[in-house]
């Protein structure tokens, strides 16, 4: 059970992978604010697991890096070294 538990985490994280090299380089200027989800409207049980609820979040949000909040388009950026990506490939691989 456990392994299955550790599978089905690795493909959420990989399907979260995927869709934020997609969606990462959205410019606020541009975008069309009518497809981007308003965080105000997403809704997460609290009583399923972390993988259950990041793949819940997505799904929902659709564009993590932007979307609107109470109708305001926000648009998120990382200021680390790393990307997201390569910190998740690298949980990934311990």
């Amino acid at each position: 059970m456990q392994t299955m538990i550790t599978v089905v985490a690795v493909c959420i994280l990989l399907w979260i992978v995927v869709i934020c090299m997609c969606v990462y380089e959205v410019d606020i200027r541009t975008v069309d604010t009518s497809t981007l989800k308003d965080i105000s409207d997403v809704v997460i049980d609290q009583e399923k697991p972390v993988t259950e609820k990041i793949a819940s979040y997505i799904d929902q949000i659709g564009n993590p890096y932007c979307y609107k909040s109470h109708g305001v388009v926000v648009k998120i950026n990382f200021a680390g070294e790393r990307r997201l990506e390569d910190c998740i490939q690298n949980c990934m691989n311990v």
